[in-house]
This record gives C-alpha cells, sequence and structure tokens, in this order.
C-alpha cells in the first residue's frame, strides 16, 4: 500500500510540473538599471535621505545615477492618482487629514517635507515648496525611471485610474503594480494584462510554503516579483535554494531591507536580484566595496 502510495504521489507531482508554466520575462526587467548584478530600488524615494515619495527625493536620485523607485499611490477626492503612503496625511505633511477626502488642489498646497529630520532636532527640507506630486507628474518627468507601484487604495476606481494613466504615457514597460489586496490585484491584471505584477500576500505564502515543501515545480505563477523580508519570525526566508527556484519560474526575488546593511553582502553573494531600501546610498558603496 505504501508502495503505491508513493508511486502515485510520484506520478501526481511528475503531470504537475509538466502542466506548470514558468513567468515569461516581462520587458520592465529589461530596462533595470544595474549597480552591480543587484537592481537598488529607492523606497519611496529613499525616505531615510529625502521627504518620502516627493518628486523632490526623484531627483536627487536621477543625479546620482539612481532610477528606480518603489512609490505609494492613493486616490484623492477628486479621483486624482498622487504619491502618499499613509491614509493619513499628518504623518509626512503639516496637516491631518484624510488623503480620500482632499480634492488635488488641497493636497497640493500641503507641505509634503514638513516632518523629515534626520536627527529629530533639525527640519531641513520644511516649508522650501515640497509637495505631494501626481502619478501623471511622475510619468512626465521621469519617463526613464523604473517604477514600482504600491496601489495603497483597496478600491477598484484605483486600479483601474492607474491602468488608463499608465497606457495613456505609453509607460507599460517601465512600471510594475502591487497591492496588499488580492482582489484588487486579480482586477488590475484582468484590465491591464500587459503590465507587470508583483505577488500579492496570498500569493507569496503559497510559494514560499511550496518551496519550503520542494514543490515549487509543480506552481505556475500569475505575476513577476516577489518581495520579501531576510527573515520571518527569526527565520531566514531568502536563501540560494529559494532565489534559484523562483528564476526556474521565472519569479525575481528582491529583497525588502528598509534601513539595514548588514546583511546585503550575502544577498549579494547568493543572487538577490533587486534590494529594496531607504538608504540606496549605503547598499551602492557596500556594492562597490564587495567589487574591490
Amino acid at each position: 500500500l505504501c508502495g503505491i502510495i508513493i508511486v502515485s504521489c510520484v506520478c501526481t507531482y511528475g503531470i504537475l510540473s509538466a502542466l506548470s508554466r514558468p513567468q515569461t520575462l516581462h520587458p520592465f526587467f529589461q530596462l533595470e538599471t544595474i549597480q552591480a548584478e543587484t537592481n537598488i530600488i529607492a523606497n519611496k524615494g529613499g525616505s531615510d535621505l529625502w521627504p518620502e515619495n516627493t518628486t523632490f527625493a526623484f531627483e536627487q536620485l536621477a543625479e546620482l545615477g539612481i532610477n528606480a523607485i518603489r512609490i505609494d499611490i492613493r486616490l484623492s477626492k477628486d479621483n486624482r492618482l498622487v504619491l502618499i503612503h499613509d491614509k493619513t496625511t499628518d504623518r509626512t505633511t503639516n496637516m491631518k487629514a484624510i488623503v480620500n477626502e482632499l480634492n488635488l488642489d488641497e493636497l497640493e498646497n500641503l507641505d509634503a517635507g514638513h516632518h523629515w529630520t534626520n536627527d529629530n532636532i533639525t527640519y531641513t527640507y520644511r516649508d522650501i515648496g515640497i509637495t505631494i506630486p501626481t502619478f501623471t507628474e511622475v510619468l512626465t518627468n521621469f519617463p526613464n525611471f523604473q517604477k514600482y507601484i504600491n496601489l495603497n487604495d483597496n478600491n477598484t476606481l484605483a486600479s483601474e485610474i492607474l491602468c488608463m494613466k499608465i497606457n495613456e504615457h505609453n509607460a507599460i514597460h517601465t512600471v510594475i503594480v502591487s497591492s496588499e489586496s488580492s482582489s484588487i490585484m486579480q482586477h488590475f491584471r484582468n484590465i491591464c494584462p500587459a503590465i507587470a505584477t508583483e505577488a500579492d500576500p496570498n500569493e507569496t505564502r503559497t510559494f514560499l510554503i511550496l518551496n519550503t515543501m520542494f514543490l515549487s515545480p509543480i506552481y505556475t505563477p500569475n505575476f513577476h516579483l516577489i518581495e520579501i523580508p531576510e527573515y520571518l519570525l527569526g527565520f531566514r526566508v531568502i536563501t540560494p535554494y529559494l532565489i534559484r527556484s523562483a528564476e526556474l519560474k521565472g519569479i525575481r526575488v528582491h529583497a525588502i531591507n528598509n534601513s539595514k546593511t548588514d546583511n546585503i553582502a550575502y544577498l549579494l553573494e547568493h543572487g538577490i536580484h533587486g534590494i529594496i531600501t531607504n538608504t540606496p546610498l549605503e547598499v551602492i558603496d557596500i556594492i562597490k566595496k564587495t567589487q574591490d
């Protein structure tokens, strides 16, 4: 009986593996700016260095030759896509309000550099005209930037407007979209199938579990990229085996390494495809040192 069960399991595994398909390489990844063999993505534009999600930050990155950014998008009351992470404006601006309850002109009047400080004493970028930008501004002014877009509004209208704006600006090959909502992510894929997407939380868990059980060969991914921290619950998640398993499925693996630089050498050694960081200059410096 045990033999029959084993043979059945092996046959099932073989059939599922044969039926599964890897993800195709999306043109988005052909535009990667390679600092070494790893793409460095400035989270929120490098939020430890400049006010987050602002064109001011992106301009500083451009001068430094960094053109990959991870940005957060929400919808204003008058249905304009703007760059801001939180539901409310008080953490990053000089006013407390709900983003979805303000029109664009009201959001643009806020000081997006109001709270930025690197020492909790000085506020270098306060009252110098840094504002909340629209997504259209970013598409227009930074057309060659790789844009890793996190859609923070969990409603279909936001995803539909995002799809429309990307197509209007012929930006299909310069953006990749993610969402914490599985339903929103699926809706976006249905209406914008040509645009690269990241794994949603459920897809991430599924792939990690299958990989842990050595079953990733049976998986057919609907996404092009998986973003994960180096550790979860004290266990290392990003391993050489995970990276190789993902590569066999056409999936890129990016490490969420926002402010920690001590483990970057390990990630580079084992072929991580990208590092998402609040401190891109420190990461690039570490990469250069590993090349010396």
